[in-house]
């Protein structure tokens, strides 16, 4: 299709993805039930659109208009849920049992386009 980069992942992209998600659930442990929705460019889009894989903690029980709006309250603010994950991450990572490669906060490296979906002008 015109206008569109075929982006193929190669297999250590999609294993490093893989820890992540893995990495993401043991630090949540068993005791907190989530669900993931996965999100990725449509066969017939003209576009790149980064794909994702969105955890949703299902941290509470809809009541009242929750469950007739859809609207959700959230009574884990994300700074608790980083204060919460890290320091689990970083043990899981110490005792082997997500990869060693992986980066956990602040050795995480933040640049603009670090998937290449786009070509730099």
């Amino acid at each position: 299709m015109p206008g569109r980069m075929n982006i193929e992942h190669t297999p250590e992209e999609l294993r490093g993805m893989s820890n992540l998600v893995h990495a993401c659930h043991a630090a949540l442990g068993n005791t907190v039930s989530s669900n993931e929705e996965w999100y990725y460019t449509p066969f017939d889009c003209i576009y790149n659109m980064p794909w994702h894989i969105f955890i949703k903690l299902r941290v509470n029980v809809p009541a009242g208009f929750e469950g007739g709006t859809h609207i959700f309250i959230n009574p884990l603010a994300p700074v608790e849920l980083r204060d919460r994950v890290v320091p689990v991450l970083y043990d899981l990572r110490a005792n082997g049992a997500i990869s060693s490669d992986t980066r956990i906060a602040e050795e995480c490296r933040i640049h603009p386009n670090i998937l290449l979906y786009y070509k730099a002008v």
